[in-house]
């Protein structure tokens, strides 16, 4: 079964996802992942490179997947 991301968002083409993980000592984490997806000449999907804009966007979405990590990592901590 597939984990279900946190939290989604895309700008520009690009599309960033925040997923938890479990160690196999039960102690959890938080990970973001940020790509940009197209399906290339024979419709086989591929992540590329970063034009200036979607840069722009890769740097929003990052923050915001930190913000995100951040926050939940102090309310698990203050629990």
């Amino acid at each position: 079964m597939k984990k279900q991301p946190l939290l989604t968002n895309n700008k520009r083409s690009v599309q960033m996802a925040v997923f938890e993980h479990t160690g196999k000592n039960g102690g959890t984490w938080l990970s973001a992942a940020i790509k940009r997806p197209y399906k290339d000449q024979s419709g086989q999907w591929q992540h590329g490179s970063y034009s200036r804009e979607q840069l722009e966007a890769v740097i929003e979405l990052a923050q915001e997947a930190l913000r995100f990590i951040a926050e939940r990592s102090e309310t698990n901590t203050a629990a």
